[in-house]
């Protein structure tokens, strides 16, 4: 099997467990508390707009392979959902010098949107096609909507699959490494991504310096991330092994590990502090997919904490 085959096959875990979870898909219909927007593309990630008008999305190919990777937007007032127009006009301070556009579409996994020093909005995207990177988008309005300006890159070396970003204050970011192309090869069952062993790592990138690991950042399934205001500490989920982890920059290592009763993805700081994460109960089954047969999950809770 080739890495992109190997790459399809755990983006469809990783990215579309509760969407495959049940039998069916459940009905799309309003609940206690909350109201679904209905017959869009899932996304895998999503961020709040600069003017807080739209969505930006990040769709993944999804289990059954039936959808396209790319950028997003969704207006909330009307809920209409549009892919998100990219231009490419590199500029210096953006990301690695030697790092150029890519001849395939972008595609989008984790997103984060931070603002500059320069007080421009940044959005750096995961993205698997065509290689493992992350790239520097400029979103712009265009009338009543955005559009994305490609403005740069860095490009993984690591074997590694990566799974989310956040920026940095000092102008870098830190990305979750959910585990290596290499080990997934000699695991056609996914076992070791599943177990709760550590599967992978952080990765952080400064302007002054190039992506590398960091010391003991290993980790099971490394998910969704985000760095503390003041820069020092990094929150990520640790899929597999139902936590939230805390990893102290300064003193290069794991300080806190929070507990859950589920398999916990995304997360998000909300305005007041507190640190959100969705994911999913630990339920085991059987879904097969490229070959695979693999345990999987159903689904979504959502918990908060004050941090």
């Amino acid at each position: 099997m080739t890495e992109l085959r190997w790459l399809g096959a755990a983006l469809a875990l990783v990215a579309s467990a509760s969407t495959y979870a049940a039998q069916e898909a459940p009905e799309c219909a309003a609940g206690n508390g909350y109201t679904p927007i209905c017959g869009m593309a899932p996304p895998e990630d999503l961020v709040l707009s600069p003017d807080a008008g739209f969505l930006f999305l990040s769709t993944t190919p999804g289990l059954a392979n039936s959808h396209r990777s790319r950028l997003r937007t969704m207006d909330l007032v009307s809920h209409q959902v549009s892919d998100m127009f990219i231009e490419y006009q590199a500029e210096p301070g953006w990301g690695e010098v030697s790092c150029k556009a890519s001849s395939a579409t972008l595609g989008a996994h984790g997103i984060h949107l931070s603002t500059r020093v320069d007080g421009r909005s940044q959005l750096l995207v995961v993205n698997h096609n065509g290689r493992e990177a992350v790239e520097f988008l400029e979103p712009v309005r265009d009338g009543n909507g955005w559009k994305a300006i490609w403005r740069g890159c860095v490009e993984s070396q690591d074997d590694s699959m990566l799974n989310d970003v956040a920026a940095t204050p000092d102008g870098g970011f830190v990305v979750t490494a959910m585990f290596s192309f290499s080990a997934m090869k000699a695991d056609p069952h996914l076992e070791k991504l599943l177990d709760g062993r550590a599967t992978g790592h952080l990765l952080a990138w400064k302007p002054t310096q190039g992506l590398r690991r960091l010391v003991a950042s290993e980790a099971p399934g490394p998910n969704g991330v985000q760095v503390s205001q003041d820069g020092q500490s990094v929150w990520f989920s640790a899929w597999p092994g139902k936590g939230i982890w805390q990893y102290d920059l300064q003193q290069q290592k794991v300080v806190r590990k929070v507990t859950l009763d589920f398999l916990p993805d995304n997360l998000s700081w909300t305005m007041d502090g507190h640190l959100l994460t969705a994911g999913v109960p630990v339920c085991r089954m059987r879904i097969p997919f490229a070959g695979v047969s693999s345990a999987m999950t159903s689904s979504v809770p959502a918990h908060r904490w004050w941090l």
